[in-house]
């Protein structure tokens, strides 16, 4: 990716280092469902929530890109510029009003409002009445924004540990 894609900046965290913190909300959603499930999705949307964090809000980027770091591309990905409230997701591994966030796009205005959604995962389990799949928190997430999405199809696998591509 560094090399590929040339980013700006680059963060990649270690799920280890995740915790809930002082959040009573979350901590109380954490002690009903219990881990795995629920850390690793607080955890997975509280390093998106950083990612922000890199972006300088000086600039106006073209391309805010997200992506997953066992992402192994079978060959080249173009990108569409973003238009206004899109948002540009891997079609693969969606549904209806799920979102698959593996490899997910936008412009600097609509990545901050994907970047918000760990603040507003709280209330996003009591508008749902259940403790979604993290993509149909998303997808409810960009829907309450007024975010348009839009499938795309990129040419890729994940690569395993073990080395194995899936």
């Amino acid at each position: 990716v560094k090399e590929r894609l040339n980013p700006t900046n680059l963060r990649i965290d270690s799920f280890t280092d995740f915790e809930v913190g002082t959040d009573n909300n979350l901590k109380n959603i954490i002690s009903h469902i219990g881990p795995p499930f629920m850390k690793n999705v607080l955890s997975m949307y509280y390093s998106v929530k950083r990612c922000s964090e890199l972006i300088d809000n000086n600039i106006n980027y073209d391309i805010v890109l997200k992506l997953r770091s066992d992402l192994f591309f079978l060959g080249d990905i173009n990108l569409t510029i973003p238009e206004e409230n899109t948002i540009y997701y891997n079609g693969f591994g969606s549904w209806e009003g799920a979102i698959n966030d593996t490899l997910i796009y936008g412009n600097s205005k609509t990545m901050k409002i994907y970047h918000s959604l760990y603040d507003e995962l709280y209330n996003l389990w009591g508008q749902l009445n259940t403790y979604s799949a993290p993509e149909t928190l998303l997808g409810v997430h960009l829907y309450n924004n007024h975010i348009t999405s839009v499938k795309e199809f990129f040419n890729y696998k994940l690569k395993r540990r073990c080395g194995k591509l899936d």
